[in-house]
């Protein structure tokens, strides 16, 4: 298995039978948020996947691949969270811009909020139903009102289906 043409794995498949892998993605690997997933053609036949899901968690920023197929023909790729998410936002701190990253495994109800520290909302990034899948929304450090926003520490919270969060950011001018 190749990953951003860098093999990351092996692993013999029978015709026919399901099964299960995965493997660590290095960082840099996945820097810049693009993953390239290459199944290696053997002897005229493919392996395709029945479902792929990427896992990260905080602790030493690693990310887990875990990929469940067989060696068949055909079939689909699901590329869909297991859980939801919200990542830290990035870069933090930031001068101006910034991205967030989210997850949602289900079609949800969404709200992205900027609010400052005293709780008053300075900017809303995402209202409204949006389809499962890995997200971004951007946010360019200015009010609702179009004023640049000034230093100081902000909060940013997601509330999708029973899921909420809340994490901190920093403005740096």
């Amino acid at each position: 298995m190749l990953l951003n043409g860098q093999e990351v794995g092996t692993m013999e498949l029978v015709s026919g039978v399901p099964d299960t892998f995965e493997f660590l993605i290095p960082k840099a690997l996945y820097q810049g948020g693009l993953i390239q997933l290459t199944l290696d053609k053997k002897k005229g036949r493919f392996a395709s996947l029945s479902e792929l899901a990427l896992y990260r968690w905080e602790e030493g920023k690693k990310y887990l691949a875990r990929a469940q197929g067989g060696a068949q023909n055909g079939g689909g790729v699901s590329l869909l969270p297991k859980e939801y998410l919200l990542s830290q936002s990035y870069p933090n701190p930031t001068r101006d811009g910034l991205r967030i990253d989210y997850a949602l495994p289900k079609e949800s109800r969404v709200s992205l909020r900027i609010y400052n520290v005293m709780g008053q909302l300075v900017k809303t990034l995402r209202m409204g139903v949006e389809k499962a899948g890995y997200c971004t929304a951007s946010w360019d450090g200015k009010d609702q009102w179009g004023h640049r926003v000034s230093s100081g520490v902000y909060l940013y919270r997601m509330e999708a289906g029973e899921f909420r969060k809340t994490n901190k950011l920093v403005i740096v001018r």
